[in-house]
C-alpha cells in the first residue's frame, strides 16, 4: 500500500517542474508575433459575429425583450 504522504510529495515535486524556470532556446521573428495578434483579433472578431447573431437570444436569457418581437413576424 502507498503511503499518502508520497502521493503528496510526488505533486509537489511535479509542480516545482512547472514553476523553476528553464532555458527555451526558441526564436519568434516578427512572422509569429503577427501571427499570434491575428489569431487574437480574429478570435475577438469571432465571439462578436456570434453574439451579433445570437443578440436576441442573449438578451432574452436576461430577460429584455424589445418591443419590436412582440408585433409582426412577416
Amino acid at each position: 500500500m502507498v503511503p499518502k504522504h508520497l502521493f503528496a510529495i510526488c505533486l509537489f515535486v511535479t509542480s516545482l517542474l512547472f514553476v523553476l524556470p528553464t532555458d527555451a532556446h526558441a526564436y519568434l521573428d516578427p512572422g509569429s508575433g503577427s501571427f499570434i495578434i491575428q489569431i487574437i483579433l480574429a478570435g475577438i472578431m469571432g465571439v462578436m459575429l456570434m453574439a451579433k447573431i445570437y443578440w436576441k437570444k442573449i438578451r432574452a436569457i436576461f430577460g429584455q425583450t424589445s418591443s419590436q418581437d412582440t408585433g409582426d413576424d412577416d
